[in-house]
């Protein structure tokens, strides 16, 4: 277990202090009075579960790190544990489950392309390390916890998985749900693959464009000029004239396409006033 480092969960690891403050006691010396092990103890303080409880160093020729906090504090777990009261540790995970959660995450951790996790992690990196885990898993809700230790199902290769989204949503829309993440691919032995979660999850959330959280649609002109009522030739000047942001696309499917910021070109002509009517120029607008 120590070699897990296991963290204080939803705050930073407290500062090593040299000596207790005044008024502190050792948390060990509650061990009895409390009906827990030193140990025990010891790691429910580093993941927090006790109030207000320090790191102190501990003399040479000892271990390294003991912990101590306030007397009142002390006074207060002794008679809430005598009066019969629940501890705050009580009804929560402790260390060795989510360490043992922890290792089993590590082993079936999904690929990036896992819509749902990058969702359950708040549409950010998964955690780093067992510190960072513990303080985002104990937030989530069971369904959540229960996911990500799922096992991952059987990637397919892009060419089938395309197919098969090509004739759901049409192939514009996965093409730009690939540019803009909102569908991942796995790259394996040289070959471009899909899993089978990531094609059940996209298409049960609507075949989405983009991530709810994207800040930048990308969209082919077509799309984008269909989506502001005017024509493709009006959005090709825009690019051209640099009014609106574009990119070629890099991926496996996108590569060497041309994609524009789907919302700029919506604010663009709205704040211009264009319509399919107006002139493929638009200049003097």
């Amino acid at each position: 277990m120590d070699s897990l480092q296991v963290p204080a969960a939803g705050q930073q690891e407290a500062a090593l202090l040299s000596c207790p403050p005044d008024g502190y006691v050792p948390l060990s010396d509650l061990a009895r009075a409390l009906g827990q092990r030193v140990d025990a103890l010891s790691r429910l303080a580093r993941i927090s579960m006790v109030p207000d409880a320090l790191r102190v160093e501990r003399r040479e020729g000892t271990r390294s790190v003991a912990w101590y906090l306030p007397g009142r504090t002390a006074d207060g777990l002794i008679a809430q544990h005598q009066a019969g009261h629940p501890m705050p540790w009580q009804g929560k995970p402790l260390v060795d489950d989510l360490a043992g959660k922890y290792r089993l995450w590590c082993v079936r951790r999904h690929p990036s392309a896992c819509l749902k996790c990058h969702r359950i992690w708040g549409h950010s990196e998964p955690p780093a390390n067992f510190e960072a885990y513990v303080a985002r898993y104990t937030r989530l809700s069971l369904g959540d916890k229960a996911h990500l230790t799922q096992l991952w199902a059987k990637p397919r290769p892009l060419s089938e998985a395309m197919e098969h989204l090509v004739r759901l949503s049409g192939h514009d829309r996965v093409v730009e749900a690939l540019e803009n993440g909102a569908l991942r691919t796995l790259e394996r032995d040289g070959r471009a693959w899909m899993d089978s979660r990531v094609i059940d999850e996209w298409s049960a959330a609507g075949y989405p464009q983009a991530l709810p959280s994207a800040q930048q649609v990308w969209a082919l002109p077509s799309t984008a000029a269909a989506s502001s009522s005017v024509d493709v030739g009006q959005v090709l000047w825009l690019i051209e004239h640099d009014e609106v942001q574009a990119r070629m696309g890099s991926g496996p499917v996108s590569k060497g396409r041309l994609f524009v910021d789907l919302l700029e070109v919506g604010a663009v002509i709205a704040r211009r006033g264009l319509s399919a009517c107006a002139p493929a120029r638009v200049d003097a607008a």
